[in-house]
C-alpha cells in the first residue's frame, strides 16, 4: 500500500512524464497484434497498475487501432495468473522473446491515447492465429 507521501512523489514524477507525452507527435498508428510498452499511472482498487520498478511502464497488446482519432484499445500483460481475472496464457517456450510466461488480462481492456505507447519500438508481435484466439476469447466476454 502506498503512503500519501509516496503517492504525492509518484504523482509529481508521473506529471513530468505526462507533460512529455502530451508534446509527442501522435500521428503514429500501432499495428494490431503489437506488444508494446505503455505508460500508466496508479489505478484504483482491482484495476491493473503500472509497475513501480519500470517507471510507469506496462506491456500491452494492441487489439484495435483507430486511424482517425489516435486512440487505441489495449489489453495489459502480467507475469502471474491473477485470481478472478480472465486471461489468455502465453507460454515462454512458444514465444522466445518472453522473459517469463505471461498472461494477457482480457477483462482489463483500456482505451488509451496512442501517445501513451513507446511507439518507436514494439517489443514483439503476436501471430495472426494467436491474435484470433485472443480476440475470440475477448469477444466471448462481452456476448450478452
Amino acid at each position: 500500500m502506498h503512503s500519501e507521501i509516496n503517492i504525492e512523489k509518484d504523482f509529481k514524477k508521473w506529471c513530468k512524464i505526462k507533460i512529455k507525452l502530451e508534446k509527442l507527435n501522435d500521428k503514429h498508428f500501432p499495428k494490431v497484434w503489437d506488444i508494446r510498452n505503455c505508460y500508466f499511472w496508479k489505478n484504483l482498487s482491482w484495476e491493473q497498475n503500472w509497475n513501480e520498478k519500470n517507471n510507469f511502464y506496462r506491456s500491452v497488446l494492441v487489439i484495435k487501432s483507430f486511424q482517425n482519432i489516435w486512440n487505441i484499445i489495449v489489453l495489459p500483460l502480467t507475469k502471474s495468473k491473477k485470481p478472478n481475472y480472465i486471461s489468455y496464457f502465453l507460454k515462454k517456450e512458444t514465444y522466445k522473446y518472453l522473459k517469463l510466461d505471461s498472461y494477457i488480462l482480457l477483462d482489463k481492456v483500456k482505451v488509451i491515447s496512442n501517445k501513451r505507447l513507446e511507439w518507436w519500438k514494439p517489443l514483439w508481435k503476436i501471430s495472426e492465429i494467436e491474435l484470433k484466439k485472443i480476440v475470440n476469447k475477448f469477444n466471448n466476454l462481452f456476448t450478452i
